[in-house]
């Protein structure tokens, strides 16, 4: 019995779970493409965003290395004036123009500590806000703190800080001037256009990603189809009931997965012919020696009740005028009647002659209704009788006749006294339905298996051996049986069968 839990290796692999399901019930030329399309997204992600953090961090020592060479040249151009001794106004002006570099390195300010009197010293890119009274910027206020805690930098040392919330980067670097004594030179860079710069770099990448990854789809969908269309093919041939090992199929390449699939299954085609061949050569062959056991034994049942109704007839010659002798002769010869008639029904529903190729004619099928008359009234059943086959129809006429006659026999058999059995053939999308239905206590599980060939009759019962015979016979015209059975309510029997190829004229 299937079960929908999860296998160990769907389990191993990740494939288990209602998604997973779902993905599998997918058409492989679908499945493909989201697959390979999931595969190089996730690739292409990965290998951006450790590229764009590779390259992001190479940005941050370059800042870094800018940010110091630009502090370098402020000291080249602060230190002379500083052990000169020159005005501070002179430093003021060297800060001043250098805040105004701008437009290429992006500082926002400049400024020195720890002057002759200590104090710190700070131009900005802005250098208009202090002069009118205006209050110092967040910018240089950070500067300045950052400043205050880093003045025991050793000389030549560099401390830097990021802002995040302002998304600026301070740098403050030692400097040695005279006397063993050093200067602290520091700088704020903006980073807002770099960050944005690196934000716009990641929406062009995802774009780039998510553009390549359709293209991928796209081209494995087609590549996809292309490669199945084949299987696609030899499908849809499979599915059609006249698939055999000449069933014409677009070749493929032998060396390929899909021409080893196609030969595989047109040897198995083959050798399935060659085993129905087979199968009914040995069924041909049991129902012959069938009739051998039969016609063996036919001389043994039929004598001796012959043989009493020969003796009762010359009795009755002889006595026929004694009325207790003519009644006991007669009952006799009666009973010799029932005796040979169900030889002959045991004959009739096993025997079948061998089959002509002669096509079966609506007279053929109305026959039948001769043929059962007798024990239908016997039995005291009413039969319904629809036969609405106008024209001949290419099947064999032995066949169809001895199917018919053999389900109608075992219906009126399976039917109680009073009940009713019905009869129906019609041509349904161009092939011969034929229905058989009786009112019956329903088919016992032993005469089912017989009629759909799941056991073979170890006795000769009538019964048994005529729902075998059907079988066989169904199975001679390529007919395809279909039984509906109930307990105390009947049993309705139907077979479709195919119109006639050239190729089962010559079985």
């Amino acid at each position: 019995m299937p079960s929908d839990a999860p296998s160990e290796n769907q389990k191993k692999t990740g494939l288990a779970g209602p998604g997973a399901k779902k993905l599998r019930s997918w058409p492989l030329v679908w499945r493909l493409p989201v697959a390979m399309a999931s595969v190089v997204m996730l690739f292409a992600v990965v290998l951006t965003i450790f590229g764009l953090q590779e390259l992001e961090r190479r940005e941050a020592e370059l800042r870094v290395e800018v940010g110091g060479s630009f502090l370098d040249t402020l000291a080249g151009l602060i230190t002379p004036a500083f052990v000169t001794g020159g005005p501070l106004s002179e430093i003021e002006g060297l800060l001043a123009a250098s805040a105004r570099f701008k437009p290429s390195l992006r500082n926002e300010a400049v400024a020195v500590c720890c002057l002759v009197d200590g104090s710190i010293l700070i131009t900005s890119s802005y250098p208009d806000d202090t002069a009118n009274g205006a209050k110092p910027r967040t910018t240089e206020l950070a500067l300045e703190d950052w400043l205050n805690a880093n003045r025991s930098l050793a000389p030549n040392e560099a401390a830097i800080q990021i802002v995040d919330e302002t998304n600026k980067q301070l740098i403050v670097q030692s400097f040695p001037v005279r006397d063993g004594s050093t200067i602290q030179l520091g700088a704020a860079f903006d980073l807002e256009w770099q960050r944005a710069e690196q934000e716009e770099r990641r929406r062009v990448a995802l774009a780039v990603d998510v553009a390549f990854s359709v293209l991928a789809a796209i081209l494995t969908f087609f590549i996809a189809q292309y490669s199945l269309r084949p299987i696609d093919d030899l499908t849809k041939a499979l599915d059609d009931d006249s698939y055999d090992a000449n069933t014409e199929i677009d070749p493929v390449s032998a060396n390929t997965e899909i021409g080893r699939l196609q030969n595989a299954l047109r040897t198995r085609a083959e050798l399935q012919a060659r085993a129905d061949a087979i199968a009914k050569t040995e069924n041909k062959h049991a129902r012959e020696a069938t009739l051998a056991r039969l016609a063996a034994g036919l001389a043994h049942e039929v004598r001796n009740p012959l043989a009493g109704m020969s003796a009762a007839t010359s009795t009755l010659r002889r006595f026929g005028d004694d009325k207790a002798v003519r009644e006991q002769t007669i009952d006799l010869i009666d009973r010799g009647l029932q005796s040979i008639d169900h030889v002959a029904a045991s004959m009739l529903s096993t025997y079948r002659p061998p089959e002509g190729n002669r096509d079966l004619k609506p007279d053929d099928l109305n026959d039948l209704r001769t043929l059962i008359n007798p024990k239908v009234r016997a039995k005291q059943v009413d039969l319904s009788f629809k036969s609405e086959l106008a024209e001949t129809y290419p099947a064999s006429a032995e066949a169809v006749r001895q199917i018919v006659l053999n389900l109608l026999l075992n219906a009126i058999d399976a039917t109680p006294v009073g009940s009713s059995v019905a009869f129906e053939s019609k041509l349904i999308e161009e092939q011969l339905t034929i229905k058989v239905s009786d009112s019956g206590p329903g088919l016992p599980g032993e005469a089912l298996n017989v009629l759909t060939g799941g056991t073979t009759p170890e006795k000769p019962q009538t019964r048994r051996l005529g729902l075998w015979l059907v079988h066989q016979l169904i199975d001679d015209v390529n007919g395809r049986l279909a039984i509906s059975t109930r307990p105390q309510s009947g049993t309705v029997i139907t077979i479709t069968i195919p119109k006639r190829t050239d190729e089962a004229e010559n079985v």
